[in-house]
């Protein structure tokens, strides 16, 4: 069914009530643009998400209210940077923004030196923006076709599958490798021949395909870049926490250091795999017990939520990246803050943790415990059953 037709997009059931969004992620620019402009048009009350290859394409759907636009090639590009500049910074944002429940990556972190870029289409564009221009690094380019206007001047010439080539771009001297042909089979081959070559090159590898995984697992590249898990895992990370983005901005303007100590901390929590991110918002649909505790005048704590509905003294493996009060950002807030309606706070930890903060956040009664340890019925046959269980023995009798 082509996407690009706007009766197809109906039919499949974007004009329904319960329609509360479309996800744009051909490899097609054209095609992803259509139906972002069709959506905003037929159903404006509807978010869409789209995938984007080009700085170009990405503004012009921006310009008409698209609600999240990604270019993986410039979202890689920058956090490849990030990775150089700012290590512990990297790590983080890695570690948000990977799937939930995945493994953690504990990837080598990119030298420092002269590295070798193969490919120069979108994303070898978007690598060489980055670290060439951005961060000064000695870059030099082999492509096929390096007489062409927008290639670096002193391009090597030639995929980089051939030995000669990659000694001609200077590979024994080399710290770095960069893959990025758009064919999976000439990516291969320039790993391989690059590894017999300089078998401690850092290398870094755009795998096209998602069928050629057990290929790319095989030449074991340092940093395997597979675009369509760079789309996938942020549309779903912002999916479920609306605050990350934001707070992935905030932090890296925290520098290396702050976030080195919140990598130790997420790490105490999550194991060896990747935590999840949720967002919660104080109010009657969200978290009812919290808003009923606040209308009868008992203070609710961002700390009490973080502890076990069932044995309050142990925590949940959990931490409070960010309370937003009045379009204000607090990262890490403390624990002893008290809750109001409308706060909107974003946590990191294990899917259990999640699960477990739903039971203080919509049940009063253990919204009530985490708060004061003491189990509080609220039905009216459980407070008779309760003075009952109080009173002395005479008077039940």
């Amino acid at each position: 069914v082509d996407a690009e037709i706007p009766g197809n997009l109906v039919k499949a059931g974007l004009k329904h009530p319960l329609c509360r969004g479309v996800l744009a992620v051909t490899d097609n620019n054209h095609t992803n643009l259509k139906i972002a402009t069709t959506v905003k048009l037929l159903n404006k009350h509807s978010q869409v998400f789209c995938r984007a290859g080009s700085e170009e394409n990405a503004n012009n759907m921006l310009s008409f209210g698209t609600d999240l636009v990604v270019n993986p090639y410039q979202d890689f590009a920058r956090r490849l940077l990030l990775g150089i500049r700012q290590p512990d910074t990297h790590r983080v944002y890695d570690w948000l923004t990977s799937l939930p429940g995945a493994a953690l990556p504990e990837r080598p972190m990119p030298p420092q030196g002269r590295w070798i870029l193969c490919g120069f289409g979108p994303f070898g564009r978007a690598v060489y923006e980055a670290l060439s221009k951005e961060a000064g690094i000695e870059l030099v380019v082999v492509t096929p076709h390096p007489k062409q206007p927008d290639v670096p001047a002193g391009s090597v010439e030639g995929k980089g599958t051939e030995a000669v080539t990659l000694r001609e771009a200077g590979i024994d001297k080399a710290v770095a490798l960069v893959v990025a042909t758009p064919d999976d089979a000439d990516n291969l081959s320039v790993m391989m021949t690059a590894r017999e070559l300089n078998s401690s090159i850092y290398m870094v590898a755009l795998q096209n395909r998602l069928h050629n995984r057990l290929l790319f697992q095989a030449v074991n590249p340092e940093l395997p870049v597979q675009t369509s898990f760079l789309v996938a895992s942020r549309f779903l990370s912002v999916l479920n926490a609306p605050l990350l983005k934001e707070f992935l901005q905030e932090a890296e303007k925290q520098g290396n250091a702050w976030n080195e100590q919140l990598l130790a901390r997420m790490a105490s929590i999550t194991s060896t795999i990747t935590p999840e991110s949720w967002h919660v918002q104080i109010g009657d649909e969200e978290t009812p017990a919290v808003t009923l505790a606040l209308r009868l005048g008992e203070p609710v704590t961002l700390g009490n939520l973080c502890r076990s509905p069932r044995h309050r003294l142990t925590c949940l493996d959990t931490i409070p990246l960010m309370l937003r009060r009045n379009g204000r950002n607090t990262l890490l807030p403390d624990e002893k803050e008290n809750l109001e309606p409308g706060d909107r706070v974003l946590f990191c930890g294990t899917d259990k943790a999640n699960n477990q903060m739903q039971w203080s956040l919509r049940h009063l009664n253990a919204l009530r415990y985490v708060q004061t340890g003491h189990q509080r019925p609220d039905g009216l046959v459980w407070r008779w059953l309760a003075k009952r269980r109080a009173a002395p023995a005479d008077v039940r009798e």
